[in-house]
This record gives C-alpha cells, structure tokens and sequence, in this order.
C-alpha cells in the first residue's frame, strides 16, 4: 500500500505539472477526478468492509492420511464487489514455540459466498493452532483499507504417524516396594481409598464406609485406588529444544512415545505412561487399546517447557523411583550423560529423537542404551529395542 500511495501522488504531481504548462480543461478535469476518485473510493470501501463477513472451518481431527485442510469463508452482503481482501493466518503446534505466517489475498464478488480452502503441508503431530490477525479490505485503487473482525482462533489434533518397535525384554523386571496408586482414576484395590462420596443408586453396598456414614448420617461410599504396579515405565520429556528442525524432533517424540506404548500392548506387556504438563507430573496405568486412545489427545494436547530434564527429575522424585523398574525414556535432548546421573542403577532405556539420518550419524553414542531414531524417516522402518 505505500507503493501504491507514493504511485498516487507522483500521479498528482504529473497532472498537476501538465495543467500549469497546457492551462487547459481537459488536464484540470483530470486532475480534479484524480484528487475526487480516491475519496469517493474510501466511501465506497466504509460501506463495503461493514458487509463483510469471514470465518474459519478447521476439523477438530486431522489423520496422518487424511485430508489436511482448513477452510476460510468469505461473506459479502453487499451491492459492491471487494476488490481485495487480505489477512494473516498463523499456524503452531502448541508443543512448539516457533509459528508459520501465512499472507492470504481474495477477491469476492458482491452478494456472493466464496469458500477458500488452504491444505497445509509439513505438519507435526499435538495440538495445532490457527489464529487469524490483520483482517482488511482494501479500496480500489489500494489506496486505503478498513479492518474487519477476524475469526476465533481454532484449535485442532493432528494425529502421529505411527510405527513397529520390536521390544525384547530379556529380565522381567519385579518391584520390590508397596504400590503406587493413581490420582486420576478409581480401581479395585480395597487397601487404598481414592476418593469419598454420597451414595448414589448404582453404588455397591459393599462399598459404603459405614463408620463415617453414622457420623454424618448420609451413606457414605468408598472409591478403591487403583495400583500402578506395572514394571515397565514410559517417560516422556517434552523440553524445549534449539532450531527449527529439532522442534520437529520435538513432535516426533509424540510419536515415538503412542507407537512405543501401541507397540507394547500388542506384544501383550501392560505399562505405565508418564509426563509433566500444566504444571504437574502424570502417571497413567495402560493396559488396553482402548484405555491408549483415551489418552492419546491428551499427549497431542501436552505443552513444551524450556527447564531441562523436568520430566526426568519429576520421576527421579516420584513414588515410582527406585522401584526396579525398566524405564523408556523418550526425548529430543542430546545431551544423554544427565539420565543415569538422575537416576543411577536403574534398567533406562534412552530413545533420542533427532531431525534426520545425518544427525542419527553425528550422535556420538556412548553406551548401548540410547537408541537415535530420525524424525524425517520415523514411520517407514521397524525399530528394534
């Protein structure tokens, strides 16, 4: 647009010099639309943009195979065309910092609906957010716009790629410490309670704490605790990483970390899955397809941190540390040497995330218990653990 301005007056200028060397009508006529047009134009353009509607259709799931679209749409209830209509649109992950920026241009013609669908190529696994900003229409000659109320930002769940790991556990790992029992969920286990409530039809009898429900003359009922017990532990760690490529490592975890669970419960072994996100570390039990896809939106939904190993040391202090267990740690971090200072003698399995196969070979390995995986080539090969 300031092209075009400084364009406008160099016009100006040159009609203006033509005038005042021919002195004639026919010049000055021309200079006097030029001077008129651009504010009749700006008037036009007041009535235009107030009639101007645009919104964003985003799936609330996009699949690895699937269509990868989203879907602007541009309402103009107006007698007059709009010439240009332009805004940003701005794409991120939430498990990254970095965003991509997008300058999209439209023409709509008057009293009409224009659909405009934009695929998006390249994207990483979590949490996708679509944001919309700088929402204008332009005059036209380009001379002048008018905001216009851009869209909600939208959210949605781009689905991991997935792939085999062939897992070979030669010792079962046995814990030799008391139960660790979940925040989050009831179980069966009579010794720990999980949580206290009003009896409600349903409710087993069996169940009703009858002590307590004398002193507060209600029925009280008992929610057994469920044990995490598992002796196979997988810890994801979702710290921020350098430069653009191992933010894309950083998604690959995502996907390393369901396929890596997936992989286990098909070979028959029930797990434990473990994060820090919002805040608070969390431990779920997994021992059912069904009980991974509850949690896989959770993970894609999982926010990255700048402090480094934060999963790792929230393990290292949690009730699960110490306990024999064999652990899969999976992580974009490089540097490996802070894992067995963290949490010394135990069975830890390190699965290093990185952006290629030339990183996979720049990894200077030094024990046998880091296995480097390439995020550009993740999805295609069986990886043997």
């Amino acid at each position: 647009m300031p092209k075009k301005r400084v364009g406008y007056f160099i016009l100006l200028a040159i009609l203006a010099l033509v005038y005042i060397m021919s002195n004639s009508h026919f010049a000055l006529l021309l200079l006097l639309l030029s001077v008129a047009a651009p504010g009749v134009s700006l008037l036009l353009l007041l009535y235009t943009a107030r009639q101007i509607h645009l919104d964003l259709s985003v799936p609330a799931t996009i699949m690895p195979e699937g269509q990868r679209n989203i879907t602007y749409t541009i309402k103009n209830s107006s007698h007059l065309p709009a010439p240009q209509i332009e805004w940003v649109v701005s794409i991120k992950t939430q498990l990254m910092r970095r965003k991509t920026d997008l300058k999209i241009n439209a023409y709509i013609r008057k009293n009409s609906t224009e659909e405009l669908p934009l695929s998006l190529a390249g994207l990483c696994a979590g949490k996708l957010i679509i944001s919309t900003r700088a929402a204008r229409v332009y005059d036209l000659f380009g001379l002048f716009y008018q905001g216009v109320n851009p869209p909600k930002k939208k959210f949605c769940l781009v689905y991991p790629r997935l792939a085999q790991f062939n897992i070979n556990m030669h010792n079962r790992v046995e814990s030799e410490e008391g139960n660790i029992y979940s925040q989050h969920r009831p179980g069966s286990d009579p010794t720990e309670i999980f949580a206290l409530h009003e009896y409600a039809q349903g409710d087993d009898l069996k169940k009703v704490h009858w002590k307590l429900s004398a002193k507060t003359d209600n029925l009280i009922v008992r929610d057994f605790g469920l044990p995490l017990d598992y002796p196979v532990v997988l810890l994801l760690e979702t710290q921020h990483v350098g430069d653009e490529e191992d933010e894309r490592s950083l998604s690959c975890c995502l996907e390393v970390f369901i396929s890596l669970s997936l992989s286990f419960l098909q070979q028959g072994i029930s797990h434990n899955i473990a994060w820090y996100d919002d805040g608070r570390f969390r431990t779920e039990q997994i021992s059912s397809d069904e009980e991974l896809d509850a949690f896989i939106p959770v993970l894609l939904s999982a926010q990255g941190y700048p402090q480094p190993f934060l999963a790792l040391e929230c393990y290292a202090n949690s009730g699960f540390a110490h306990r024999r267990m064999a652990i899969y740690y999976v992580t974009a971090c490089r540097d490996t040497t802070a894992v067995s200072e963290a949490l010394p003698g135990e069975t830890i399995r390190t699965i290093l995330v990185v952006a290629n196969e030339k990183c996979v070979t720049d990894i200077n390995v030094a024990d046998g218990d880091t296995v480097p995986i390439a995020a550009d080539s993740f999805g295609q090969l069986v990886v043997n653990l």
